[in-house]
């Protein structure tokens, strides 16, 4: 299915894995926006976003967080 959204990394971090052997990881953190494209025309994702744990220096768990935008909130009318 296609994708119509893209979404804003507001805390911890996201590993992006791509669907391609010869890409690598990429760890992306907050103010990060991901698949932008699907904000101009319906796409498929060339990778899949993993939420990553992230620990502070206290050693306490923090969670990643994510807001979507959608892709009729994006385009002019």
């Amino acid at each position: 299915s296609l994708s119509t959204s893209g979404f804003i990394i507001q805390s911890g971090s996201i590993a992006l894995k791509p669907n391609h052997e010869f890409e690598e990881e990429k760890i992306l953190g907050p103010g990060t926006l991901i698949g932008e494209m699907a904000l101009i025309i319906p796409s498929e994702r060339p990778c899949d976003a993993v939420a990553k744990e992230n620990s502070s220096s206290s050693g306490v768990k923090k969670e990643s967080r994510i807001s979507s935008i959608w892709r009729s909130l994006y385009r002019k009318s």
